[in-house]
């Protein structure tokens, strides 16, 4: 609440108080975490609280004294000088050690109404008898409660609200603030089975307006005791008023013991709030379990009162119950069929891989003018894309937008290229994820044994993998735990040109033999085999989905000539472009972000790229890097668009220049005799 004073005396406090309205601190053990909260919660000031990255084991309090209606902001991923931030919430760990609330913040005093923001933490192994066994936020309107890119995992209570539990209503005034909860995973929290139990992943209470998008919430449960009531496995939210749009998210293999399994929404039945209006778009809620009850993907309690309504729309899921006298939910273009995730067989849904295969309903099956659509992915990738290959780009369900560029080098599975070398010599893999994960390095192959990464499973994550030409061996080690392999294909004078030449999502084992031109293609759908004559001696093989089906096409670059010869997949087509020649190296790849790969050829002498949109853009040339500055393309700012670099052995240092308009930047990776794992370097831009 403000107060109405004079101008005059306005002014004399707004200019006194400058110096005091914003707090930053820099926080590095758990004791320092708590001192900030602790002077937070009554220094009259808006607060922001940045934690370097690192595991912080403890149980964190704030409770905002009356008056303390400031803003109060935690950060997760800063570096241990504070100079950089990385958000990925791996980095950043709150550790409740199970003996009470992981995060409990509670701004609920008279006038208290400062925003709340919790961002880039993972909250886990939180224990607490009553609400909230991860995070506990209790916020007074008009102030903003705020999850973004948080992991909340393995927390219990034994009431409601397993991993989170939020309110931001007041029941005097009738008016809530908004509450926004995006961008988070959401697994294998409890609420448990001493008294009833609702939301096992999460309970909301909102009496304003409400945004849940881009969330994945899997492997939670509500309830499991016979004698207690359990509902919302998933999520519980439970509408006073407001307009509520939930929007792209995946929410499976929750568990409630009576009702809903996924979500429950519904409302207290309580006067003098707003009209509920609650909207659910372009989501996927399938394979949830209610034991006892109904409802195991979807149950709707929203009151029948004039203006109320439920409108579920564009969404994939299998079981919707609505409780008898309760408002009939409108339904509009859903669907009930199995989404195809990558995967789900493993037991532990830690190791679920809830993206979209080729082939599933779920692509390009969204509503484009769904409200609250998110710009972006959980990945962080454009959201609406053309997923299907029919030339019309439109959302897909799910926390997950599909992606068109499934083979770049990107072995944590974050849809983005990741920095590696490989040393041929040790055999050593050496290996900077994107995501901000460790380094790590895996020894895997040695002198005479030929790098070829690739997403040999289709769990969305690069395959290590070598091929030993004198004996024709391929030997992958699959990324998703899977036992090594094997497979023979090829030998000497057959260079691999490893793709999804299928269309299944996953990559083919393939040699070139240039002395015949022969294309040698094992599918990896049903292991059949089969051959195409393209090219021949002189004409090297360029990878590369030319007319953007999804699947790698036949095509060869003469560099004599500069000649580009290309047979599509889609229809067997042919045709040739003349764009390079003497010293210019192709380095096709998707530049332009329309799906299709583009023409492209990068001349050492001058350190010139020269590119040739598939969109029909002008063609147009970039300066970057020269003599001794190997061209490594891909998309590391995770925009669906290739990237400009250059690797230099002599000193190691990679030079990448973003699409998406970042600053320039350099990493030091590698060094004489340690080739760069980029598949544009290796054999062409692959997809």
């Amino acid at each position: 609440m403000k107060l109405r004073v004079p101008f005059t005396l306005f002014l004399l406090v707004l200019v006194s108080a400058l110096p005091a309205q914003a707090a930053t601190f820099q926080v590095t053990t758990p004791a320092e975490l708590q001192t900030a909260l602790t002077t937070a919660k009554n220094n009259g000031q808006s607060d922001t609280i940045r934690v370097a990255q690192g595991t912080y084991v403890g149980n964190f309090f704030y409770s905002g004294i009356a008056g303390e209606n400031y803003d109060l902001i935690l950060e997760g991923g800063w570096s241990a000088d504070f100079t950089t931030r990385v958000l990925n919430p791996g980095n950043t760990i709150l550790d409740g050690n199970l003996a009470g609330q992981v995060l409990y913040i509670q701004n609920t005093t008279v006038s208290a109404s400062g925003s709340i923001t919790v961002e880039g933490f993972t909250i886990r192994n939180g224990f607490n008898a009553f609400d909230g066994g991860g995070i506990f936020i209790s916020a007074f309107p008009p102030g903003t409660v705020t999850l973004n890119r948080n992991i909340i995992e393995e927390n219990e209570t034994g009431d409601t609200g397993g991993g989170f539990i939020i309110y931001n209503d007041d029941t005097v005034t009738k008016t809530g603030g908004p509450i926004h909860i995006t961008n988070n995973i959401i697994r294998n929290n409890v609420a448990a089975s001493g008294q009833d139990a609702t939301g096992g992943g999460g309970r909301i209470n909102t009496a304003n307006s409400l945004v849940i998008s881009n969330n994945l919430i899997y492997g939670n449960e509500a309830g499991g005791n016979p004698s207690f009531y359990g509902a919302g496995g998933g999520l519980y939210v439970d509408v006073l008023g407001g307009d509520v749009h939930i929007v792209n998210n995946t929410i499976t293999g929750n568990t409630a013991y009576t009702n809903a399994g996924g979500i429950q929404v519904g409302s207290h039945g309580l006067t003098g709030y707003l009209t509920q209006v609650v909207q659910l778009s372009n989501n996927i809620i399938r394979g949830n379990i209610a034991t006892t009850g109904t409802g195991s993907d979807i149950y709707n309690e929203i009151l029948t009162n004039p203006g109320n309504m439920l409108t579920i729309a564009h969404s994939d899921f299998h079981d919707l119950i609505t409780r008898a006298g309760y408002v009939a939910p409108i339904l509009v273009n859903n669907i009930d069929a199995a989404p195809l995730f990558v995967s789900t067989a493993d037991p532990d849904p830690l190791n679920w891989n809830l993206r979209l295969q080729p082939g599933s309903p779920c692509i390009d099956a969204g509503d484009n003018a769904a409200a609250g659509i998110p710009a972006t992915d959980l990945n962080g990738n454009p959201r609406v894309v053309d997923g299907d290959g029919n030339g019309t780009a439109i959302v897909d369900m799910g926390a997950y937008e599909y992606s068109i560029k499934k083979f770049i080098v990107d072995f944590d599975g974050d849809e983005r290229t990741d920095i590696a070398v490989y040393h041929s010599a040790s055999g050593l893999w050496f290996i900077k994820p994107s995501s901000g994960a460790a380094d790590y390095y895996v020894g895997y192959g040695g002198t005479d044994y030929a790098p070829v990464p690739g997403d040999y499973d289709g769990d969305g994550k690069t395959d290590v993998a070598v091929y030993h030409s004198a004996s024709g061996l391929w030997f992958i080690k699959p990324s998703a735990g899977a036992a090594d392999y094997y497979v023979g294909y090829g030998g000497t004078g057959y260079a691999p040109v490893p793709g999804d030449y299928d269309g299944d999502g996953k990559t083919d084992v393939a040699v070139y033999h240039s002395a015949s031109g022969l294309w040698y293609i094992k599918k990896s759908s049903d292991g059949a085999s089969f051959n195409v004559a393209y090219g021949g001696s002189g004409y090297d093989p360029v990878l590369g989905d030319f007319d953007g089906d999804r699947k790698t096409d036949f095509a060869v670059y003469h560099q004599t000539s500069g000649l580009w010869y290309i047979m599509q997949s889609s229809n067997y087509g042919s045709y040739n472009v003349n764009y390079g020649g003497p010293g210019y190296m192709p380095v096709p790849g998707d530049y332009d972000g329309d799906g299709k790969t583009d023409i492209a050829v990068y001349h050492s002498a001058s350190g010139l790229w020269f590119i040739k949109p598939s969109s029909g853009a002008a063609d147009y040339s970039v300066g970057y890097g020269g003599t001794g500055y190997a061209p490594i393309p891909g998309d590391y700012d995770g925009d669906g668009k290739i990237d400009i670099a250059v690797y230099h052995s002599a000193s190691g240092l990679w030079f990448v220049k973003p699409s998406s308009g970042a600053a320039d930047y350099y990493v030091g990776y590698g060094g004489t005799d340690y080739t760069p794992l980029n598949l544009d370097y290796l054999y062409g831009y692959v997809f």
